[in-house]
């Protein structure tokens, strides 16, 4: 997946910063039935990206 963002910094007046951002999503769904009234389920969701731009950007 390929994201485009752009977005002001309240320290710097006027610099509007741009960054193409190629990112990798990943997700998963369990669901359970207790019983025939009741059940559970849970999505868990994971994204990574990668920049040279964004110091940082990415890591732990």
């Amino acid at each position: 997946m390929h994201e485009y963002e752009s977005w002001k910094t309240p320290d710097r007046e006027g610099v509007l910063h741009r960054s193409g951002l190629l990112k990798s999503t990943k997700y998963s769904n369990i669901r359970e039935n207790l019983n025939e009234l009741v059940s559970t389920s849970t999505i868990r969701y994971y994204q990574t990206g990668y920049d040279k731009v964004i110091i940082g950007f990415g890591s732990g």
